[in-house]
């Protein structure tokens, strides 16, 4: 499964340790599929326009102080692939929805309470490496969290394959600026 990402990113960082880009955070609790008492969980999208809205979508205003960061490295877009025995559910199925009695609206709900009990249920079902759902953004991109297990920085199966530097220029900013109305500027 080939997944995105627009992090900060530091070329020195070991796999594992923070400003790598497959470093994985303490979750928060305040993301739509976190649980840190059973696992962290690195969010990512299908396609690079939609890693660009899920970075950046809640901005109204886009240029190059969005690629910014205090420590001096630059937000990058990066190419994963998640290893083939590593199953993510796919909650845009419909017949994965029924399974769980899951109403689409309860998957993207900005309700935490309600989109985390969906997620530790899926969790602890112990056949998914994470999940998928639609982007808010747009329904035609999709949105992933992958799940490790609380004392790891990493997920298993998941493999850096390209780093790109991103501006105003690069073709998924111009995608994802054109469908959520922004410009560089």
């Amino acid at each position: 499964m080939r997944l995105y990402r627009v992090c900060p990113v530091d070329p020195a960082a070991a796999r594992g340790n923070p400003y790598h880009p497959g470093f994985v955070p303490r979750s928060s609790g305040q993301h739509r599929v976190d649980n840190p008492d059973r696992y962290n969980t690195l969010y990512l999208a299908g396609s690079p326009a939609g890693a660009v809205a899920e970075r950046f979508g809640a901005f109204a205003h886009w240029g190059d102080w969005l690629l910014e960061h205090p420590r001096g490295f630059s937000a990058r877009l990066v190419t994963f692939d998640l290893s083939d025995d590593r199953r993510v559910l796919d909650l845009d199925n419909p017949d994965e929805l029924a399974a769980r009695m899951l109403r689409p609206s309860r998957v993207v709900t900005r309700d935490r309470i309600t989109t985390q009990a969906w997620a530790a249920r899926v969790h602890d079902e112990a056949r998914w490496v994470g999940v998928s759902w639609w982007s808010f953004y747009n329904p035609d991109w999709t949105a992933c969290g992958l799940w490790s297990p609380p004392d790891a920085t990493t997920v298993e199966g998941l493999a850096v394959v390209h780093i790109e530097t991103l501006d105003g220029e690069h073709p998924a900013v111009v995608e994802a600026g054109r469908s959520l109305l922004r410009r560089w500027t």
